[in-house]
């Protein structure tokens, strides 16, 4: 079956999210007089949500984790987050392959409003046919769910797709929903197998080397 679909993974995989997380974590930290962190000390949890940054980031808070991921959350909307955060030649890809034919898809456990924002701002939302985001109705990846609702949602099958990401969570997602998964190894990697994967690329342009014409007549530079 010919490949018509690329899905994709938000922070890590399109855009880089650090240098906002990483201020929003301080912010926090800086109420509660503690001492800023470092970005790259954040870099392996960016992945696994906004629970897994503030535990590392406020191990010793009493708080409720819930009340943490509000105010996380409502700290980060009043950022903007800039074109010049997107990895280096992803519009240019994600032009051409819309140009060519090619479904394309975000995939992330994001929640709702901040992908929205995020996409708009760095202005790459209109190159989507579907977005699939995190919603307290919906389970998040590493679950098959969201990918296959991507699918779903377009009318295709787990052989006409590649999910592209940077991280075990997507890995994981892109296998239980039996769609290949291309490493992007420029993101958060966070131990992704490297023997359990379709390719590895570190610049989004090298998708474009790719033949897709067939599962099995894919190829990666």
């Amino acid at each position: 079956m010919s490949i018509q679909l690329v899905i994709f993974d938000l922070d890590g995989t399109l855009v880089d999210s650090a240098r906002e997380v990483t201020q929003v974590i301080n912010e926090m930290r800086r109420v509660r007089d503690l001492k800023p962190l470092n970005q790259d000390s954040l870099l392996q949890e960016m992945g696994h949500g906004a629970d897994r940054i503030l535990s590392l980031a406020l191990p010793q808070s009493i708080e409720p984790v819930t009340c943490l991921i509000a105010e996380f959350r409502d700290r980060y909307k009043l950022i903007s987050t800039p074109k010049s955060s997107l990895y280096p030649n992803v519009e240019a890809t994600l032009k051409f392959l819309k140009k060519i034919g090619f479904k394309l898809a975000v995939c992330t456990n994001k929640p709702s409003a901040l992908c929205d924002k995020v996409l708009l701002e760095t202005e790459i939302a209109e190159y989507f046919d579907v977005v699939i985001s995190g919603r307290p109705d919906h389970i998040a990846k590493p679950n098959a769910e969201p990918v296959l609702r991507v699918l779903q949602q377009l009318g295709l099958e787990p052989a006409s797709a590649l999910l592209v990401g940077d991280t075990t969570i997507d890995q994981k997602a892109a296998k239980a929903a039996n769609v290949p998964f291309i490493f992007f190894s420029s993101g958060y990697d966070d131990g992704v197998a490297r023997g359990d994967i379709y390719c590895d690329i570190n610049d989004m342009s090298q998708l474009l080397a790719m033949r897709p014409f067939s599962f099995k007549t894919i190829s990666c530079i």
